[in-house]
This record gives C-alpha cells, structure tokens and sequence, in this order.
C-alpha cells in the first residue's frame, strides 16, 4: 500500500474539495441565520434552547445517520462536515452582532442611514473580528470531523480513507504521511489564508485591533 506523490496529491484535493463545500454552505447558512438570531432577540429566545442541546453533539456522531439514509460516499461526508462548521460560526457570528452597541447603530440611522448602509458600515466591521475566529473555529471543526467521517464514508480517496485504509496493510508511513499532511494543511488555512484575510480587514478596519502583537 505504498501512497506515490500523485495518489497523495488525490487525498489531498478530495480531502481540500469536501471542506471546502461543507465550509462555503455552513458560512451561507449560518451567517444569515446568526445575523437574524442576534438582532432578534425573541427568535434568539425561542431557539437558544434547542441551539444549546445541538451545540455539544460532536458532528461525527451524526455519520451513522447520514449513511443510513445517504449512503456512503461525498454527500454524506459533506453533510456531516457542514454540521461540524455550522455551529461554531453561527454561535460566533450571534455573539459578534449582539456586541455591537446599540447606540452606534442609533447614530448611523439618524443620519439617514439605509438598513444596507447600516450593515456594511457597523454590523460587518464591528462584529469581524468575532466572525473571523468564527470561522476559524468552524473550519477547524469542520476539518477534524472530515478525517473521521472519510474513514467511514469514504468510497475512495481522503485522507481520512487513507490512513483508515493503511492500517489493513500495517502501512505505519503512509499513516503518518497523512497526519503530517493534516496538520500541514490546517496550519496553512489557520496562519495563511486566515491570516491574510484577518491582515486585510479586521487590521486595516479597526487600527487597534491586536496592536499589542
């Protein structure tokens, strides 16, 4: 079971291409719903409790399920990995709106502001910073639930698959090539991409944002 750059470069990109899905729809879903819930705080109250029993379920334990009823293969290995993002960025993206002081919204709307002008120039920026870890945290999540449900789900390719696959054959390197390109992946998305994107926005937005670094 010897794992060759170009079989290892397809682990990669199945891996790299199911977290990113699961990601792009868990920030589609879960930013909208998370802007709603913090500004409305009777739906925030209505859900708060059924949000508090779901949060703690680790997404993993909803493989099973999602096999059951999807068969093994992307769909469910997405589905589950939109779960493991969904939450940390939505309970993210609600603490980050109900932070933001109401007075500042008051201000931009006596001036005339539109509901839109008072999204881009107070909701977004203010709560970016909290977004951001956020999202840092879903992926994160996401990414780790995506090296479990590959070992069950996975027809074929992932990394996951990979080192559940090498265990058959006792192939200790190609486990360990698959940890290190774990990690060496989530370093890269957590101090590059994220890095840039938190260099470009939240530093230039807000000037004392972390000035202590």
């Amino acid at each position: 079971f010897p794992v060759t750059i170009t079989v290892l470069l397809s682990h990669i990109g199945y891996s790299l291409m199911r977290a990113l899905i699961a990601f792009i729809f868990a920030v589609l879903v879960a930013v909208p719903v998370g802007f709603f819930l913090g500004l409305n705080n009777t739906a925030y109250a209505w859900t708060s409790p059924v949000l508090s029993m779901l949060l703690p379920l680790p997404a993993v334990a909803w493989t099973p399920i999602f096999l059951v009823t999807l068969g093994r293969g992307d769909l469910t290995i997405v589905s589950v990995c939109f779960l493991g993002a969904f939450f940390p960025i939505l309970y993210s993206t609600i603490q980050g709106v109900q932070a933001i002081s109401k007075h500042s919204i008051w201000v931009v709307r006596s001036m005339g502001a539109s509901p839109l002008n008072i999204f881009f120039m107070v909701l977004l920026p203010s709560s970016l910073p909290t977004l951001l870890t956020g999202f840092k945290l879903g992926l994160a999540h996401s990414w780790r639930t995506l090296v479990a449900a590959e070992m069950l789900a996975a027809a074929a390719f992932g990394l996951g698959y990979m080192i559940f696959a090498a265990r058959a054959y006792a192939d200790v390197p190609s486990m360990f090539v698959g940890i290190a390109m774990l990690a060496l992946l989530g370093f890269f998305i957590e101090h590059i991409l994220f890095g840039n994107i938190e260099r470009a926005t939240i530093r230039r937005w807000l000037p004392g944002y972390r000035d202590w670094e």
